[in-house]
């Protein structure tokens, strides 16, 4: 006897090509897999909320695309602005375990991570509470692998800059027009100091 297969819903090669799409998301290695942003926005400055201590700013040195390639030198810096009770600063690689670093006056901080061939995610904000759960949106930055594109070149030069001036203060309103953050004016001091911190042993 000759069995006849169904018939197919008008509906099912919608579905099967909607599957087929997905599953293709999910791929180690394919362009959604490899890009944290596809799951977590980007958004390179934190804070902002009425909380007392999750409303500190913390503001990365990076392009308006909150997408920067560090290079060879694996330099990466950040603001963080005024706050009554300074507390230690969250720094989050790919959604791994946070790493604290000590609390801070208003100013800058310049650190050197460890180069990747892989995208990473970099997220900071203020060590509230729990620091595996920020209280405020966090500064939430995508670090590239290779040396990036001429404005990748222009923040690595900055950021060079900013090393080169550990232990001294740098003039508070050239750097916030350099970066765009003429939001930050308000309440950071006319010189901003400048720490060099070393991330913690994960």
């Amino acid at each position: 006897m000759v069995v006849v297969p169904p018939k197919l819903r008008p509906w099912a090669p919608g579905l099967v090509l909607g599957l087929g799409a997905l599953a293709l998301t999910m791929i180690p290695g394919s362009a959604s897999w490899a890009d944290p942003s596809s799951r977590f926005p980007l958004r390179r400055e934190g804070g902002g909320t009425r909380a007392a201590c999750g409303a500190r700013p913390v503001a990365h040195l990076v392009p308006p695309s909150s997408r920067l390639a560090p290079g060879a030198t694996g330099l990466i810096a950040l603001i963080e602005g005024p706050t009554n009770e300074p507390v230690p600063l969250v720094l989050r690689f790919d959604q791994g375990p946070p790493q604290l670093l000590p609390p801070r006056p208003a100013g800058l901080r310049v650190l050197r991570v460890p180069t990747s061939s892989a995208m990473r995610l970099w997220e900071s904000y203020p060590a509230c509470g729990a620091p595996q759960e920020p209280e405020a949106p966090p500064a939430r930055s995508l670090l590239l692998p290779g040396e990036g594109g001429p404005s990748d070149g222009a923040v690595r030069e900055q950021l060079r800059r900013l090393h080169v001036a550990c232990g001294t203060s740098v003039a508070t309103e050239p750097l916030l027009e350099r970066f765009g953050y003429g939001d930050l004016r308000n309440g950071l001091p006319e010189q901003l100091p400048v720490h060099c911190d070393t991330l913690p042993p994960t």
